[in-house]
């Protein structure tokens, strides 16, 4: 309360007393005072209006500020008329110390504004800017004029009015100060086209009558990668590839002398510019000449087009694969007008692209299908992709076609859905021949079945008659065996020695047919065997099988080597048979060996894992191989080797009941290797350790 009754207390002298209340002098200040304030606080309401009526303006808080400090001065003229009658001092003070503060925080705030508000300028600003240049260009030439005339008329008055000193005193000064004023706008004008020539974005240089850079702006610098300080008093031809350089410099020099102030340089065709690392680039080129300072300059305004040059040729190349493009290129609007028409579009359909531009798209919908066309013209305006993998056109003779076809929505720059582009590709030829391909498989499948009821009857008729020719026979072999062995025991001693020779020839062919019938009956069981598959480790099935063999070992040096071997899904008694018809004949042919080594491992061959049996033995010639599988065939002498040629018949009867294939690889003398792929063999981690000679037996 003390410091409001001081606040407003008058125990001072009032301004008017200083004044000697001279009534002049009071109202004086009272009405310039009181005008200032009236106009202080005008000016807030106006910038109030103004930042409500625009608030999309940048930094509009700056408005405010100013609006209080403003405010803030026209109170202070307030109280120096309030104090002219009243001496509230402490009150004056603290008004204008409120003033201080406003203005000081906004000259603070001020300040890191600046450089945010130098950086706004737009394109729009740029346009503006040049206008007022070429404003003031023009202003400048007018003063420059009314100088020379000004001058004129000054030499004019000094000659005729040499008797009236004062008046051409007062005139030279008159002139004097209109010339300082054109000579700082002059530097003013010279200032802003600096700005706005540094600021430019294309390349702007300034070459002398020798091509030496006398200017050089920032975008340049950017252009050719050079900066300024580099370029300045460098030739022009620095930055022009070298096989231009001599046609540059005539024309500049053709330029100068034709007394043309500006010329576009595109008649020397197209234009390159050489960076400073060495880097070619297309550009497009404008120049100006120019008097200054008695001697003649050559302004250069250049342009990287680089990017346009790129996505003119990119238009290009995308309109001749359009053009060159054998299905049916369209383009249309969102309602389904079409707006372009490819050469694979007049073939597919044959309209050609006058008869068709314009018109909707539904000419070449069969009438039914509208429906769904228009939904897929929906969805596409939606911004989704539409695939039609096969659906019905119609020509312009009226015949149908059945075309695939993509539909994708077109954008213009701003992402905004224009049209529809759509890509047909005619199938009816391959419609026609799927159909007709579908038709000749049913006929083969046909057929086929056909052929394999004759094919099953077929080989139960062979396999019946194989086992009932086998099971005869075994009565006269009896016969055979029993009477000659009958012979040998009652009769032998009376023999001839050539006679018992024939007796056992007789007894050993006895027992040769007797292991060819069961070879034969092995054959056709294997026929009429019913597949009972499941997961069997061939680890086991080899030992099983080299444990059978034991007795043909007896007496022979044999080095086995087990690698490790997959699980097969098979039959195992069948899959015994095969390894067992494998490692005997490994046995049999390496006999001739003082030591036999046989091998069994797994391999992969061409993506499958294949099984083999390798072997040392006396191997065969490859001419043969394709009588290695067939009943009875052999390759070797029986007296050599013995056997039924049944066996390997019998083994690839079984791989192939499994699926798989069977078939061996052989030099002369050098061993062979015997191959089973059952087409399934599973991955497995079976541990198996070589054994070697004396490990089996």
């Amino acid at each position: 309360m003390e410091f409001l009754k001081r606040l407003i207390s008058s125990d001072f002298l009032p301004h008017g007393t200083c004044y000697l209340w001279d009534p002049r002098i009071v109202w004086l200040h009272v009405i310039s005072d009181s005008l200032i304030t009236v106009a202080y606080y005008c000016i807030p309401l106006a910038l109030v209006y103004l930042v409500r009526k625009r608030r999309d303006l940048p930094f509009n808080w700056i408005f405010w500020m100013f609006g209080l400090f403003i405010l803030g001065c026209g109170t202070t003229h307030l109280m120096e008329v309030w104090t002219v009658w009243h001496g509230t001092y402490l009150l004056s003070g603290v008004v204008k110390a409120f003033t201080a503060a406003i203005s000081v925080v906004t000259a603070v705030m001020l300040v890191p504004l600046i450089p945010k508000a130098v950086a706004l300028p737009g394109p729009g600003q740029l346009r503006a800017i040049n206008q007022e240049l070429k404003h003031q260009a023009a202003e400048r030439a007018q003063r420059e004029q009314e100088l020379i005339q000004l001058t004129q008329e000054l030499e004019l008055r000094i000659q005729n009015r040499t008797v009236e000193l004062e008046s051409i005193n007062r005139s030279l000064e008159n002139e004097i100060a209109i010339g300082a004023e054109g000579q700082r706008a002059l530097s003013a004008s010279e200032a802003r086209l600096s700005s706005v020539i540094e600021s430019a974005m294309d390349a702007i240089l300034a070459i002398d009558e020798r091509q030496r850079i006398v200017l050089f702006n920032v975008a340049a610098e950017k252009m050719f990668e050079c900066s300024a300080k580099e370029a300045i008093g460098q030739p022009l031809h620095r930055f022009i590839p070298e096989r231009f350089r001599a046609s540059h410099a005539r024309y500049i020099h053709r330029f100068g002398n034709t007394g043309v102030s500006s010329r576009n340089m595109s008649a020397l065709g197209q234009l390159w510019g050489l960076r400073a690392p060495g880097t070619e680039f297309p550009i497009e080129a404008s120049i100006s000449q120019t008097q200054a300072g008695g001697r003649k300059l050559y302004t250069v305004i250049l342009r990287d087009v680089t990017e346009r040059k790129q996505a003119e040729a990119r238009n290009v190349l995308l309109a001749t694969i359009v053009e060159s493009s054998s299905d049916a290129v369209v383009s249309k609007d969102l309602s389904g007008t079409i707006l372009s028409w490819n050469a694979g579009a007049e073939q597919i359909y044959g309209y050609t692209e006058a008869e068709i531009l314009g018109k909707s798209v539904d000419l070449i919908v069969p009438p039914d299908q509208l429906d769904e066309s228009n939904r897929a013209l929906l969805e596409v305006a939606r911004g989704r992709m539409v695939t039609r993998d096969e659906t019905i056109r119609v020509r312009k003779d009226g015949s149908l076609l059945t075309v695939s076809l993509i539909l994708s929505p077109m954008r213009n720059a701003e992402g905004q859905i224009i049209g529809i582009s759509s890509i047909a590709h005619d199938i009816t030829a391959r419609k026609a021949a799927e159909r007709q391909v579908r038709d000749l498989n049913l006929q083969l499948e046909k057929r086929v079945r056909e052929r394999t009821v004759d094919l099953q009857i077929a080989n139960k008729e062979l396999e019946a008659f194989t086992y009932s020719v086998s099971h005869d026979l075994r009565a006269p072999l009896r016969h055979i065996a029993g009477f000659s062995k009958m012979l040998a025991e009652e009769c032998g001693a009376s023999l001839q020695p050539e006679g018992l020779h024939y007796l056992q020839r007789i007894q050993e062919g006895t027992r040769r047919m007797g292991m060819l019938v069961d070879d034969l009956l092995n054959l056709a069981r294997i026929g009429r065997h019913e597949l009972r598959l499941q997961v069997t480790e061939l680890q086991s099935v080899i030992k099983d099988v080299i444990a059978e063999l034991t007795p043909d070992v007896e007496g022979r040096e044999v080095e086995w080597k087990i690698r490790k071997l997959p699980h097969v899904e098979g039959d195992p008694a069948l899959l015994r048979v095969v390894f067992q018809n494998l490692l005997s004949n490994a046995l049999k042919y390496t006999r001739p060996r003082a030591k036999a080594i046989i091998e069994v491992g797994c391999e992969q061959v061409a993506a499958e894992q294949v099984v083999y049996v390798r072997d040392n033995g006396v191997g065969f010639n490859m001419i043969y191989a394709d009588k290695l599988f067939g009943v009875f065939e052999r390759l070797h002498r029986s007296e050599d080797f013995e056997g039924s040629g049944v066996g390997l018949a019998t083994a690839q009867r079984i791989v192939q009941k499994h699926g798989g294939r069977i078939w061996a690889q052989a030099k002369l003398d050098k061993g062979a290797t015997f191959y089973v792929s059952f087409g399934n063999a599973k991955d497995a981690e079976i541990e198996s350790e070589a054994a070697m000679a004396g490990d089996i037996s």
